[in-house]
């Protein structure tokens, strides 16, 4: 259902239900005072948006958004995670991703397992300036981070960027700090 009163759009259970999986979209949003909206995935087949992501990207979508605050101050926060992905060929166990925007920051931590000992993992973050009324999304400052990663198969790159990267191969061991200007990031 879905009712607009006002400045207040109200979302009352609106499910989009496939053997492709399943979205639900509740809260309200509006111009004066707090919003409240969640969406919730379920085994959303990454094949529904084929032309829109990589072809060798595969696997089950599950997670939930969450849009909070005012139209002028809202936070953003996101936790996803991808069933038995595969990317490029090679199949992972694990890919999952968190995101938040809020007060001034945006942050990111993300991890991927091949094996338990086989992981990348990713912590970010960048100052920024958010707002939804007037929209902006401005990064304001240098970006800070660290990408750990044990003996992961590259497959993933290449699966990812296809236009950026082909042929790639091996594995990735590194524990970087990142620094830096988001268009020229550094890493240490």
């Amino acid at each position: 259902v879905l009712a607009w009163r006002a400045d207040r759009l109200t979302i009352e259970d609106f499910a989009v239900r496939s053997p492709q999986g399943s979205a639900r979209l509740g809260g309200v949003v509006t111009r004066v005072g707090t919003n409240e909206v969640e969406l919730v995935v379920e085994g959303l087949d990454l094949g529904a948006f084929e032309g829109w992501i990589p072809d060798e990207v595969r696997g089950r979508v599950a997670g939930r958004a969450h849009l909070g605050g005012t139209l002028a101050a809202p936070r953003l926060d996101a936790d996803l995670g991808v069933a038995t992905p595969t990317l490029g060929g090679v199949r992972y166990d694990e890919l999952r991703a968190r995101v938040g925007v809020a007060a001034g920051r945006a942050a990111v931590q993300a991890r991927l397992a091949q094996a338990p000992t086989r992981v990348l993992d990713l912590d970010g973050a960048v100052p920024v300036r958010f707002t939804l009324e007037p929209w902006s999304l401005a990064l304001t400052g240098d970006l800070t981070g660290r990408v750990r990663a044990n003996a992961v198969d590259l497959a993933f790159v290449g699966a990812l960027w296809p236009q950026l990267v082909t042929k790639v191969g091996g594995t990735l061991t590194a524990d970087l700090e990142l620094g830096g200007r988001w268009d020229a990031p550094e890493a240490r």
